[in-house]
Order: structure tokens, then sequence, then C-alpha cells
């Protein structure tokens, strides 16, 4: 519980961190006319913590051991236990195929559920810091990491309509 505590409280310090910095380097930019990139250091290692982060948790929502048997199944015997989104199952083969640990393919995902995200506020990244602590300190991280699937394509739809 501790550990907890302390792994998500660092996690969503270093998320808001993050954030201020990108949210700061925009305003500078617009003020002096300049375009910021949605792939500078800060944005890209934002989503890679976030991605290490929840590639490497265990038992995180209700629904990550069902996942995590799904993964190995197929690694294992070439077979899903869930036989879900054709886009999904070409993800889950993609990986078991390449032999990456089950580690790889849940920070894929959680890659893919805060990339649209924070995409789809590219301009306005005097957000980010907020979003980040919004996610990670409320109840939305733990419903992305249980209705993983869900979630990827709500978070696509939403970048598809911006």
């Amino acid at each position: 519980m501790i550990q907890s505590f302390f792994v998500y409280g660092l996690f969503g310090l270093l998320m808001f961190l993050l954030g201020t910095y990108s949210s700061r380097r925009q305003s500078v930019y617009n003020r002096l006319g300049k375009y910021t990139s949605f792939w500078v250091w800060d944005v890209l290692l934002a989503l890679l913590l976030f991605a290490l982060i929840s590639g490497i948790r265990w038992n995180v929502g209700v629904d990550h051991l069902v996942y995590l048997e799904n993964y190995l199944k197929q690694q294992n015997f070439g077979r899903l236990v869930l036989d879900k989104e054709v886009g999904f199952e070409f993800i889950t083969r993609l990986f078991t195929g390449s032999g990456f640990h089950f580690s790889f393919y849940f920070g894929f995902l959680a890659f893919l559920q805060i990339f649209f995200v924070y995409r789809a506020f590219k301009n306005e990244r005097y957000l980010y810091p907020f979003i980040a602590i919004v996610i990670i300190f409320g109840p939305h991280y733990l419903s992305w990491m249980n209705g993983i699937r869900q979630m990827i394509v709500a978070k696509f739809l939403r970048l598809q309509k911006i």
C-alpha cells in the first residue's frame, strides 16, 4: 500500500511537472509566433513515462489478469481466450508473435491511450498538467487500465472529432 502511494504519487508529480514545462514552452512559443511541435522531449517523455508505469503495473484494474491470461495463452499456445475486435487481436498477435514480454504489450496499449488524449489537446498544452493529475489521481487511470480496448477506441474517436 505504501509502495503504491509512493509510485503513483511520484508518477503523478512527474507527469504534472512535464505538463507544466510543456505548457510554459507553448506559451513562450506562442508569444514569439513560433510553432510548437507535438514531438518535443517533454511530451515524448510524458508519453513514455505513462507507458512504462502502466506496462509494469500488476493487477491494476479488474480485467488486468484476464488480459494477461489472454496474452500468455496466445504466446504459449497460439490461441486467444478473448475473441474480440480485429485490431486488438492484431496487436496482441503482433506482440506475442514477436516474443515480447507482456509488460511491453501493456505499455504499448497505455501509450496509445495517453497519446490520443495528449494529441487531442496539442494546441491547449496549458491543460497537460491538469490532465495528468485528473487521470492519475482521479478514477480515470483505473478505468483506463480496466477497460483497455474500450478506452483506446473512445480516445481515438475523441481525437477524430477535434
